[in-house]
């Protein structure tokens, strides 16, 4: 199965106008092997045809869509897993296998793009993970002391409006947890920071700066 993240549009008709509308609105998938361009992905090599006329199952042209007499199709990799396809049609002669060898190096410098593309989400991903797991509390999900204290840092630089710091504390949070144990505790402290957190303007900003100790920027 691929996903199609993209079509190129070739508009024939106001209803392929609707198609490539329908398909921008949704998830379009190539689910099905019993076609052309699934002939493709399930080969992994180019798929030539001369005849599609007589293709046993001429599937995949809309209402409108011109008479499809010859095909190429050609698929674009990343290792052995097919990424994408190119689709050619109706050459005025037949297609040959020196037409695959011709879009070879495209297709090649398409796969190794698409590589990129992925290597690069990927490491975005982590750096930003980290990132999240450096910055924030686990338990509440709040900024953690060291985002608050560069928060404070940050104070006076630029233009000046009043603003109020407050440190918060839960009174005798200490009893809670040993009457009800540290699992109930933490629920405390994570409602606490919910609650806190809903309460809070657009502007303002808070974190948990310690065990039971929150801090406000107001």
């Amino acid at each position: 199965m691929l996903f199609i993240h993209s079509l190129s549009q070739v508009s024939w008709c106001r209803a392929s106008d609707v198609l490539y509308d329908s398909y921008e609105k949704g998830e379009l998938y190539i689910a099905s092997e019993n076609n052309v361009f699934g002939k493709v992905i399930s080969a992994g090599k180019f798929v030539l045809m001369n005849d599609y006329i007589h293709h046993t199952n001429p599937l995949g042209m809309p209402p409108g869509h011109p008479i499809l007499r010859r095909f190429l199709g050609l698929p674009i990799k990343v290792g052995d897993e097919v990424v994408g396809i190119i689709g050619l049609a109706n050459k005025s002669v037949d297609y040959t296998e020196e037409d695959a060898a011709f879009f070879q190096p495209l297709l090649d410098t398409l796969g190794t793009l698409f590589y990129a593309l992925e290597m690069g989400k990927s490491r975005q991903s982590i750096v930003e993970k980290l990132r999240y797991l450096a910055e924030t509390d686990a338990l509440t999900n709040l900024p953690n002391r060291r985002v608050f204290v560069e928060k404070l840092s940050s104070i006076g630089q630029g233009s000046f409006s009043p603003f109020t710091i407050a440190i918060l504390d839960i009174d005798f949070f200490k009893a809670i947890n040993d009457e009800h144990g540290h699992q109930i505790g933490d629920e405390v402290l994570a409602e606490v920071a919910h609650r806190l957190s809903r309460e809070i303007r657009p502007s303002d900003f808070i974190a948990r700066i310690g065990g039971e100790e929150f801090g406000l920027y107001l």
